[in-house]
């Protein structure tokens, strides 16, 4: 598989088990520190629980989609688990909400959750300083 404009950034051996990051673009810093402290937050709690430990591929871009071709004309197929973190669409947040929408994305994976109020309250168990109501809107501790 080859996602077209996308380039791997490199993790440690053990962010590697769990995560392949690739960017459209060069990550700033600042978000690309949000990654891995979302990466270790959900790091830290896979043992804990019986959560999936399947690789979860993740595109981080600017644009609105992603080319993937397959070279191999032998190959029928292809399956792998993917989060997309559509960077523009954060920009203009703090980087608290920037690490929950982060953080969201990689719950839905490894928690096997699709139903959003249920992601929030993971999300919040997570995140220290983070709380959500019964709806799942967040509010930032004081």
């Amino acid at each position: 598989m080859i996602a077209l404009g996308f380039r791997n950034i490199e993790l440690t051996e053990n962010k590697r088990k769990y995560f392949q990051l690739l960017a459209d673009f060069n990550l700033d810093d600042s978000f690309l520190s949000l990654i891995h402290q979302a990466m270790d937050l959900i790091i830290e709690k896979l043992d804990t629980y019986d959560r999936r430990h399947r690789k979860l591929v993740v595109f981080v871009t600017r644009a609105n989609s992603i080319t993937i071709q397959y070279p191999d004309n032998n190959q029928y197929g292809s399956q792998f688990n993917a989060a997309v973190l559509l960077y523009k669409n954060m920009e203009d947040l703090n980087d608290k909400y920037k690490l929950i929408c982060i953080v969201e994305e990689f719950v839905h994976h490894f928690y096997s959750v699709s139903d959003e109020v249920e992601t929030s309250q993971i999300v919040c168990s997570l995140i220290p300083g983070v709380t959500c109501d019964s709806s799942g809107v967040y509010y930032l501790d004081a």
